[in-house]
């Protein structure tokens, strides 16, 4: 009897030891595991900081925009808090709320926090920017084979990190959808053109994905060299800018995304809603 207690006892204690090593197994990690996730992702909270340092004839320009947003896919609804600072040009907070169906768009804005609001309707192509469920999807699915870097933090989890790159072929819808071409349009620099990226090269991104949950947590691109060539070509197809230089010293896009599906549902102020 003592012998089987025992060898009882022995099988419980393994069987315990099988469970807790299961139960810490973290999952596979994968881009395309993350994509699948993304897909089916229905709500989520992201922050998002654009850095923009240009300088001609001795004079910089500089764009430095955060975004703190909650998002509803479906009805899509967005909710944010925006700072946008561009030095001498000046500076302004304010809050947003984005409401469409991927065609068109309600925009209410408010720029003395909340006091009194504005509306307009708007297209895919101004607004495309805060969908960044949707524009994490395009640059996986766009990106060329992904490699493993290491694990980092991120949020104060462990997330892999993997780096790929963008074709030329694909750049044109991520200059859209990371909203870096708007923001050169405000320097007043001039157009950039239809198709001007040939020969600019493919662009990094960086992404991370969540060690626990397999949900991609960030992503990043630096589009300092791809802004630059395209600057280049910019100058060089203008008439009106003559033998000045323009230096694109820093283009950064950046998004931390957190709360997957965490989202309760999101509601327009009234006095928004009556502008």
């Amino acid at each position: 009897m003592k012998r089987l207690s025992r060898t009882f006892a022995i099988l419980l204690a393994a069987l315990m030891l099988l469970t807790l090593c299961a139960c810490k197994e973290p999952p596979v990690i994968s881009i395309t595991a993350a994509e699948v996730k993304l897909a089916a992702v229905k709500s989520s909270s992201y922050d998002m900081d654009m850095q923009i340092a240009m300088s001609a004839a001795g004079q910089s320009f500089n764009i430095d925009s955060t975004v703190r947003a909650d998002y509803v896919k479906d009805p899509m609804l967005i909710r944010m808090q925006m700072s946008i600072d561009m030095g001498a040009l000046g500076k302004q907070d304010m809050q947003m709320y984005i409401q469409g169906d991927r065609t068109t768009y309600t925009v209410y804005t408010s720029t003395d926090n909340g006091a009194t609001w504005t509306s307009t309707t708007s297209d895919n192509s101004k607004v495309q920017q805060y969908d960044v469920v949707a524009n994490l999807g395009l640059y996986v699915a766009a990106a060329k084979t992904f490699t493993e870097v290491g694990m980092e933090q991120v949020s104060g989890s462990s997330a892999l990190r993997f780096d790929g790159a963008i074709p030329e072929k694909a750049l044109n819808q991520v200059l859209t959808a990371s909203g870096v071409g708007q923001a050169f349009s405000k320097l007043g620099l001039g157009d950039l053109g239809s198709d001007p990226f040939s020969g600019v090269g493919d662009l990094p991104v960086s992404i991370w994905v969540d060690q626990q949950s397999g949900y991609p947590v960030k992503y990043e691109m630096d589009m300092t060299a791809m802004m630059s060539a395209l600057m280049n070509k910019l100058l060089d197809s203008s008439t009106s800018n003559g033998a000045v230089s323009v230096s694109v010293d820093r283009v950064l896009v950046g998004v931390v995304m957190s709360n997957f599906n965490g989202i309760g549902k999101l509601e327009i102020p009234a006095a928004a809603l009556g502008a």
